[in-house]
């Protein structure tokens, strides 16, 4: 759990930085590391689900990840470009970042140990 709290971490803090790079060529270098939050992130999620899942449903609850990543996009997407539209396309970017930090700070308070403390691991508790 620790490393899927910190995907979610450099997903949001990349997503900082990219929000508000000054030029192409820190925008490009702060893309790498969003790249990695994102894919860790959709990694850590199909990991944990695997992991934590009884067998004989292990399939519907995959599906039901893969729906939820989906199924977000009609609520995002407009709120997206109306903050793009009305505030900046850097703040379009920055408010997904800054959730992305809320709920990273907020799962590391409900386990009760800091993101990268080795036991912050999810059956540990």
């Amino acid at each position: 759990m620790s490393w899927y709290l910190g995907m979610i971490a450099l997903l949001g803090v990349s997503g900082l930085g990219l929000a508000w790079a000054p030029n192409l060529g820190l925008a490009l270098v702060w893309a790498v590391p969003l790249g990695i939050g994102g894919a860790g992130f959709i990694t850590g999620a199909t990991a944990i689900t695997q992991q934590e899942s009884p067998d004989d449903m292990r399939g519907r609850l995959l599906a039901l990840v893969a729906v939820a990543f989906l199924g977000s996009t009609p609520i995002g997407g407009p709120l997206t470009g109306l903050i793009g539209d009305r505030v900046g396309a850097e703040w379009a970017l920055a408010y997904g970042s800054i959730v992305s930090l809320a709920v990273a700070a907020v799962a590391a308070v409900v386990l009760g140990r800091p993101a990268g403390h080795p036991d912050a691991a999810i059956g540990t508790r």
